[in-house]
């Protein structure tokens, strides 16, 4: 497979998927890293959620074998989620009337639990990152939602967010996290909007991409990362957990203890993926 070195012209867009996403996108990177497909050179990076938290990581520059060991050896602060939260925030997303209103009640939900927890919060996310300041050599973009309008926000370097800020709002699970202030506003999850946010992508106008979704489903139509891919013009793969993957993250996205299993899997899975990716990588 092609050395893609410092300037892959591949777009890498990371989806949302809890502790466990975060674990397996990294074993998975990695297992590419290994195969020969080096997807953290990406030029540009889009993290939604779990994924704003892979993508600021890749754009440390710290190498992915470290990431990976710190998947498997539990070296981030992490807190387990009340498990309820994530099941009432898609359970009221998917009940709204229209996407707009949906966004509104997500949004309600996130304010509905002020900043509590907020501080313990801050730490988890900034035990994640190595590095907490915007990169000069990537164009690193981050997704959340306005908790007050709805409206779907992308964080870069130019923008009021810091690094930290920006990654801790697109990870703001409504019903889950404390929303985050940044510049006046309040802000929740990404990946209430989307999943994946690959859309996003037509904005920026790379050669190829690649889509690596932990939890490619949507709660909105429309927004699923296969909708969204298949709408794009460019040539893109996407990569979504295969079955062993999937039993390894298991059905509670939030826990730490799965963490490890996780990233095992994913790495395991990028056996197969990096066959695929060859064609798109040396276009």
């Amino acid at each position: 497979m092609a050395d893609l070195g410092t300037e892959n012209s591949a777009a890498l867009v990371l989806g949302g998927g809890g502790l466990t996403g975060i674990a397996w996108m990294v074993g998975l990177l990695r297992g590419l890293e290994h195969a020969g497909a080096h997807l953290r050179d990406s030029r540009t990076l889009i993290g939604t959620s779990a994924g704003s938290v892979v993508a600021a990581q890749l754009a440390s520059n710290t190498s992915l074998e470290m990431l990976f060991r710190w998947q498997l050896e539990g070296r981030t602060h992490e807190i387990a989620g009340p498990r309820g939260g994530f099941k009432r925030m898609i359970s009221t997303v998917r009940s709204a009337p229209d996407n707009h209103a949906a966004m509104l009640a997500a949004g309600q939900l996130g304010l509905g639990m002020g900043f509590r927890n907020a501080h313990d919060r801050h730490r988890v996310i900034e035990s994640r990152l190595p590095q907490r300041r915007w990169p000069i050599d990537r164009d690193l973009r981050i997704v959340a939602v306005d908790a007050d309008s709805g409206e779907r926000v992308v964080f870069d370097a130019a923008g009021p967010a810091g690094l930290l800020e920006a990654v801790e709002a697109s990870a703001a699970v409504p019903g889950v996290w404390p929303v985050v202030p940044i510049d006046g506003r309040r802000y929740i999850d990404g990946g209430t909007w989307s999943p994946t946010n690959a859309d996003l992508i037509t904005d920026i106008e790379p050669e190829s991409a690649v889509v690596i979704a932990p939890m490619p489903g949507a709660m909105r139509p429309g927004t699923s990362a296969h909708e969204q891919v298949s709408a794009l013009t460019i040539p893109t793969q996407l990569i979504v957990p295969d079955e062993q993957s999937r039993k390894a993250m298991g059905r509670n996205a939030l826990d730490p203890a799965r963490q490890a299993r996780a990233a095992r899997a994913g790495y395991q899975q990028a056996i197969t993926e990096a066959a695929w990716l060859k064609p798109l990588v040396e276009l």
